[in-house]
């Protein structure tokens, strides 16, 4: 599970000006937990198959994750329904 986040640093020492630089930063976890710190625009699932290739599905695009979010985190949701079942759109 990558978990991406845009965001901007900042660089500068002593006597320069300082300015914003664009980061890209990717953190990938199996831990249910830190999912849960995250937003669904910030996730991605990443899967592999041996016939498709590697697929890449944000989960912000997974059919009826707004009404799982009402009632699970999405630590939960991965813990309890793995990614494949996610993101084909199956209930807990």
């Amino acid at each position: 599970w990558p978990w991406v986040r845009n965001s901007y640093c900042c660089r500068g020492g002593s006597g320069r000006k300082k300015h914003r630089v664009r980061a890209l930063i990717i953190l990938t976890t199996h831990n249910p937990l830190l999912l849960n710190y995250t937003r669904p625009e910030e996730v991605r699932i990443v899967r592999h198959d041996p016939e498709l290739g590697t697929q890449v599905t944000p989960l912000h695009q997974v059919q009826g994750i707004n009404e799982l979010l009402k009632e699970f985190g999405i630590g939960e949701l991965w813990y309890l329904l793995g990614e494949q079942a996610l993101v084909e759109g199956k209930k807990p």
